[in-house]
């Protein structure tokens, strides 16, 4: 926003069209500048919605290899516990091997029931 001259000051024919070239050639140079800005905003929301897509997709996909590794986890954990669990790796030391009856065996419900679960055997630890 230019300001006005005061009325006291007169400028000649010729400052006055140098005034008004300067001043037409800086509106244009803010609407450049403008709409660089506009431009580079419109970029860069454009980048960052493509980046928060990649990002859900990717939520997703480690909600689900979550979900996957606890299946796992709690279908094979009581195995590893049962068959692989003693020192000596002996199964007649917890003789329920099967992944389902070692459930019962331990009376656990569900995968953290299990990892903080006694053995019955004092030398097999169910410890990650």
């Amino acid at each position: 926003v230019s300001r006005p001259l005061p009325k006291s000051i007169q400028l000649s024919p010729k400052e006055e069209e140098k005034r008004r070239i300067r001043r037409e050639r800086n509106n244009l140079a803010g609407a450049r500048y403008r709409n660089r800005q506009r431009g580079l905003t419109e970029k860069l929301q454009a980048k960052m919605e493509k980046l928060e897509e990649i990002k859900w997709v990717l939520q997703k996909e480690i909600a689900k290899l979550q979900k996957e590794k606890d299946k796992l986890e709690f279908d094979y954990l009581p195995m590893f516990f049962c068959c692989n669990g003693s020192p000596t790796n002996n199964r007649s030391i917890f003789p329920c091997c099967s992944f389902w009856t070692a459930f019962i065996c331990l009376g656990v419900r569900d995968k953290e029931e299990l990892i903080s679960a006694q053995h019955p055997h004092p030398s097999v630890h169910l410890s990650r």
